[in-house]
């Protein structure tokens, strides 16, 4: 024993070469060791993702039908708003004098809905093409002289299943207004 040393202890030795290898029992085992993180998705997780998207598609696709409609009306309703608006340009570039009048009636309308206005003497009817489902009222004639001077007017433009809207076309220029409406 070394004086060094605790009474009843054993004493040290020194090793002389590299540290021995632990017995197997102390090394940790396979199964706890850490595993390296997963690189892709599960099928649980695909199947989730797929049944989440099924759900909003399927909620998606009767507002996207009512979307393209409206757009589609808001599109030949401008075109028409570009027709009316134009009325004084046609005439100053034919030189020839225009009246937007309501037309007269087809097979699917009656004639007391909306009468057809005689025209002033001079005027030609206005050549207005109008979209499937669309209807143009005037109360009365709106006269485009062959100079381009639009006298302004009143009209209605009506869409199957929509309510009617009420447009002013202010002279001289006949340049398109949504009516006002009170309160």
């Amino acid at each position: 024993m070394t004086p060094s040393a605790p009474r009843g202890a054993a004493p040290r030795r020194r090793s002389a070469g590299p540290p021995r290898p632990r017995a197997a029992w102390c090394q940790a085992a396979p199964r706890l060791q850490k595993r390296p993180a997963p690189q892709g998705f599960t099928l649980l997780e695909l199947l989730v993702v797929l049944v989440l998207a099924g759900l909003a598609l399927a909620l998606a696709l009767p507002n996207l039908d009512r979307l393209y409609g409206a757009a589609a009306r808001a599109t030949e309703r401008s075109r028409i708003l570009d027709q009316i608006a134009a009325l004084g340009r046609e005439a100053f570039a034919s030189g020839r004098a225009y009246a937007l009048a309501n037309p007269a009636p087809t097979a699917g309308t009656r004639a007391a809905e909306h009468p057809p206005a005689p025209l002033p003497p001079g005027f030609a009817p206005y050549p207005l093409e109008l979209p499937e489902g669309w209807q143009v009222r005037v109360d009365e004639p709106i006269l485009a002289r062959a100079t381009g001077v639009c006298l302004g007017g009143t009209v209605t433009l009506a869409h199957e299943g929509s309510r009617p809207e009420r447009i002013i076309l202010a002279p001289p220029f006949c340049a398109v207004a949504p009516a006002r409406t009170s309160p």
